[in-house]
């Protein structure tokens, strides 16, 4: 097959066409003959893409002197010092494949892409797919521990990042929660710990006395029992201390001692200080009334009002004169006692009543007889105020009271 293709001419009669064509047969020519290997080593003499032999060969080549010249046969014989067969490879294979040997038959090989019964020595394998193996050992091997399988629930989670957390989620038969407790001095948080076999509580604080100890709590508990004695007590500030030395019986009234509520003693003698609440008010004029129906005179929203300190019981006196404006007319006076609020002046009846109604009259004139009514309160709270009153009524006129004082003593 020519590599070239030249114009023929058919003739020169027309010299202009004639003489492009010879020019570019020519050109075709030039170019030609640069493409071919020139036996003197006229440049360009260089291989421009592969030289194809056609399984042709290369005949009387001469002994290599450089690393980039051809080795012949004879060559590679006088280097082995034996002979040497060259089997072509085998044609075909992909990428990454290697040639294995297909029997013990010399040259038979082919391409593949597994081994097999071979053994490595100290191979790197890259993202290699192992398979199951037959056996192994993985000594030095580092396994991602989320690659295990069959492990329980949180066990992957804890070998991975070993806390306490971790481990109790792994485990399904815990109890508490928090961190993990060994023998040896652990500090337990809030724990129950039921009923121990044994147990020293040496160093323990904060046990109930009430709910944490059975018996009798023995005397050297109670500062070690220094000083203590049959005739020491245990004082507030946790001491043992004696009796004062003028305190020689409180039994026997015999030395002078102390109580609550202002109480003391002499030798066999009791006494009482009286610094218990007292009301002794000024003199009170309240408005009078024409009610035929008893209402309040309102003297006990401010002035008569005490808070017994230590009794339960008072003794309350109101005293003053009574008028009645209607010659012949009636009034009449009943004692009134409550808490909270005193009611005012003209109010209806309310709070507790103590004794009975008193009755007064003029006797045919006007004048103001004097009266002087007393009442003990029992059943009352220490602390609370109460307050005391006096109702009034009218069957004619008007009752007025005057110059009213009340008085009253815890007993």
């Amino acid at each position: 097959m020519s590599k070239i293709t030249l114009s023929d001419l058919t003739n020169l009669q027309n010299e202009n066409t004639a003489v492009g064509a010879i020019n570019a047969n020519n050109t075709t020519l030039e170019q030609a003959i640069d493409n071919t290997l020139s036996r003197d080593g006229t440049s360009p003499n260089q291989m421009g893409a592969t030289l194809d032999m056609d399984s042709h060969r290369i005949i009387n080549l001469p002994s290599p002197t450089s690393n980039t010249e051809p080795v012949r046969l004879v060559d590679l014989l006088a280097y082995d010092g034996g002979s040497l067969t060259v089997s072509p490879l085998p044609s075909g294979g992909t990428t990454n494949q290697i040639i294995v040997k297909n029997s013990a038959t010399n040259y038979d090989v082919s391409w593949s892409s597994t081994l097999t019964s071979i053994t490595l020595v100290s191979p790197t394998l890259v993202t290699a797919a192992l398979g199951t193996p037959a056996s192994g050992t993985l000594t030095n091997c580092t396994i991602p521990i989320t690659s295990v399988t069959g492990l329980g629930t949180g066990v992957a989670t804890f070998l991975a990042t070993p806390s306490s957390a971790n481990l109790r989620t792994a485990i399904t038969d815990e109890t508490g929660t928090g961190s993990l407790v060994f023998a040896t001095s652990p500090t337990l948080v809030t724990p129950l710990l039921g009923t121990p076999t044994s147990g020293t509580l040496t160093n323990c604080t904060g046990l109930p006395i009430n709910a944490g100890t059975t018996g009798n709590l023995p005397v050297t508990r109670l500062n070690s029992g220094t000083s203590a004695s049959s005739s020491t007590y245990w004082r507030g500030d946790g001491t043992w201390s004696a009796l004062p030395s003028n305190v020689s019986s409180i039994a026997g009234n015999t030395g002078a001692f102390t109580l609550g509520g202002g109480i003391t003693n002499s030798t066999n003698q009791i006494i009482r200080n009286y610094n218990e609440a007292v009301l002794s008010s000024s003199s009170m004029a309240p408005t009078g009334t024409t009610s035929a129906t008893a209402v309040m005179m309102g003297m006990g929203v401010t002035t008569a009002r005490l808070a017994p300190t230590s009794s339960t019981r008072l003794h309350v006196t109101f005293d003053g004169n009574c008028l009645n404006t209607t010659v012949g007319s009636l009034g009449t006076i009943t004692f009134k006692y409550g808490t909270g609020a005193g009611p005012a002046n003209g109010a209806a009846l309310t709070g507790t009543t103590v004794g009975g109604v008193v009755s007064y009259g003029n006797g045919g004139a006007v004048y103001q007889p004097p009266f002087s009514i007393t009442r003990i309160i029992t059943g009352l709270t220490p602390g609370t105020t109460y307050w005391f009153d006096l109702a009034v009524s009218a069957t004619g006129g008007t009752s007025t009271l005057s110059n009213v004082t009340c008085t009253v003593v815890e007993i």
